[in-house]
């Protein structure tokens, strides 16, 4: 079936990714060893997740029942829901760290000869990324633990809305009825508090790269200095782009799982939601 999703997976795997990929073995200019091997471990693992979701399991997002049609082949092979969404969830979750520490490692760049109080030692830094892979890790086990099907989930699916997928190929991963996602929301108020937590984090060192970029701008006629700058103000706004195309989606579909949505709240977001997944 070679719809939106699967001829733009195609064309983003033969082209942006290896395109990338290759400037920085290739072309690297001034980026550090550290930063452009982050920067391809990225890129690698947004390739991983577009090959899985696009290709390998096709997830559809049913708004606003708390289900999901995983339509690619890996979903043909009779696995079980929790196995479906434990697999599901760590590719989900696996461009999160590399992405992280790409940006800390370039924040820390930015800061390394200044006086600011966010410089961090080496320690430092491990300990926040292995407390971020712990918490990743956390989530993908409770995809897993709490993506039970829904004890009801024969009579759900005879409705009309939902009646059409079952002769369609793959499987409907139904976690509950509407505005009640069973044992599922529990996961989910953990993804939300995850988000919550890491994206607060992200945008600060986002935002505080930017300024000491913009300051550095104002003391310094150095032009490698100034071409390191601009290389990093261009991967920052690459980087921002991609958390947000990656963060909305996962936020909406936390929120519209939990919540049992207005139907004018649902017309907004079933367009957003629906773009934000593909474009990511």
């Amino acid at each position: 079936q070679f719809s939106f999703q699967t001829v733009y997976a195609f064309f983003s795997l033969i082209t942006w990714h290896p395109i990338v990929i290759l400037i920085l073995i290739f072309k690297p200019g001034p980026l550090s060893k550290d930063i452009r091997i982050g920067y391809i471990i990225n890129q690698a693992c947004l390739m991983l997740n577009e090959w899985f979701f696009s290709l390998l399991f096709k997830i559809t997002i049913l708004m606003p029942y708390p289900a999901l049609h995983c339509g690619g082949p890996l979903c043909t092979l009779g696995m079980n829901q929790q196995v479906v969404t434990f697999i599901m969830a760590w590719f989900v979750t696996i461009p999160v760290p590399p992405f992280v520490f790409l940006l800390l490692s370039m924040h820390q760049k930015m800061v390394l000869n200044t006086a600011s109080r966010f410089r961090y030692t080496k320690r430092t830094q491990f300990g926040m990324m292995a407390a971020l892979i712990t918490i990743m890790s956390l989530n993908a086990v409770g995809f897993g633990v709490f993506g039970v099907r829904a004890t009801n989930s024969a009579e759900i699916m005879r409705r009309p809305e939902l009646s059409w997928l079952v002769d369609r190929q793959g499987v409907l991963l139904l976690f509950g009825d509407v505005g009640d996602a069973g044992m599922f929301k529990y996961e989910c108020y953990f993804l939300l508090v995850t988000i919550s937590i890491v994206f607060p984090v992200v945008a600060f060192f986002s935002v505080h790269a930017t300024y000491t970029i913009q300051l550095s701008k104002g003391i310094t006629t150095n032009r490698t200095v100034l071409l390191v700058n601009r290389t990093m103000s261009v991967i920052l706004i690459q980087l921002t782009s991609i958390f947000i195309s990656y963060n909305i989606p996962i936020s909406l579909l936390g929120m519209t799982i939990i919540f049992d949505m207005p139907e004018s709240a649902l017309g907004v977001m079933r367009p957003l939601l629906t773009v934000s997944q593909h474009v990511n």
